[in-house]
């Protein structure tokens, strides 16, 4: 039988969160149309208690090699994978209720949750514009893998250009079951700054100066808006 979906997962010094990754995929494994792909970063501390988590866990693929960052890893690992579709979770990242495969016949979302600045579990919104930055996290869009590539050198932007390059129609259709929290102090979460310069840079070769400037305005509101509730809430 084919491999229908492939999930992957980029890991470096976290084996409880790789841990907590694999097993929310317990409904999956045993299911011959899915397969976990797990990269572990050569230089990882406790490098063998990372392999022996992903394969008590029922990864179908450790790879264990060198990369320059979680970009260059997510781009290298899709070379590794079978299934038609792929989902990247990261370590941390959970699915905390399975979907059925048998509903996986296009380019899908999964409804996804996140813990907000005050602690609260807040649904990630899915906007209808690709013009403004990634419309939905990456860790509940399922994309086909002939048309998906990532682009490291774009570095925090390579999850939205491989959204545009995949040349998907969008919005996907959202699948009724299944939901994935993801865990929101990872790299790009921790560095938005950089992040949302690196999305600008996207969005001003592909849709224009004007959009540019517009999504450049946002993001200084949106700064100054965080710095506000940061002080509000120490001072709590």
């Amino acid at each position: 039988m084919s491999i229908l979906l492939s999930i992957i997962t980029v890991v470096k010094d976290d084996a409880e969160g790789l841990r907590k990754t694999g097993l929310s995929l317990r409904a999956f494994v045993n299911d011959e149309r899915f397969e976990w792909v797990v990269w572990i970063n050569e230089k990882t501390t406790a490098l063998k208690d990372h392999q022996h988590i992903a394969k008590s866990l029922g990864a179908k693929t450790i790879h264990v090699s060198g990369d320059t960052g979680i970009f260059d890893a997510m781009h290298k690992s899709l070379q590794l994978v079978r299934g038609e579709y792929v989902l990247f979770l990261n370590a941390k990242d959970e699915v905390i209720s399975s979907f059925d495969l048998s509903d996986l016949s296009e380019p899908s979302i999964v409804p996804v949750i996140y813990t907000d600045f005050f602690g609260n579990d807040k649904r990630v919104k899915l906007r209808k514009s690709l013009c403004w930055g990634i419309p939905y996290c990456h860790q509940g869009l399922i994309l086909p893998r002939k048309t998906l590539s990532i682009k490291p050198e774009y570095k925090y932007g390579a999850d939205y250009l491989s959204l545009l390059d995949a040349n998907v129609s969008w919005p996907p259709k959202v699948l009724q079951d299944g939901l994935i929290r993801f865990d929101s102090t990872g790299v790009s979460t921790n560095n938005r700054l950089t992040s949302d310069s690196w999305t600008l840079r996207i969005i001003h070769e592909r849709f224009g100066f004007f959009v540019a400037s517009a999504y450049a305005i946002e993001v200084v509101l949106r700064f100054f808006a965080k710095s506000i509730l940061s002080v509000m809430v120490k001072k709590r």
